[in-house]
């Protein structure tokens, strides 16, 4: 999305390695306008769940239409990381 000049209709990211070098001061139409569902496992050994969730933080200071679920689990994915995941898709269309 920091790319992109024109938003998109959702994103989502699950478990995502997030850079933290990117710089928030002049965001993109995209970053700031489309909508975004990420989701991390908070015992994740592989991709550390702070991280993620630092990052996410930051990009709420520019973009507030940004979900994040967090799920009891590892580097893995959940039946209800879906069913959240099938639901936000489904308010957002």
């Amino acid at each position: 999305l920091h790319h992109l000049e024109t938003p998109i209709a959702g994103a989502m990211a699950l478990s995502p390695r997030m850079s933290s070098f990117h710089n928030y001061i002049n965001p993109s139409q995209a970053l700031t306008k489309t909508p975004i569902f990420s989701a991390h496992g908070a015992l994740d050994p592989i991709i550390p769940y702070s991280e993620t969730k630092a990052e996410i933080q930051r990009m709420r200071e520019v973009n507030p239409q940004i979900e994040f679920q967090t799920y009891e689990i590892g580097h893995e994915i959940d039946i209800m990381e879906i069913i959240d995941l099938r639901n936000w898709l489904n308010e957002l269309i």
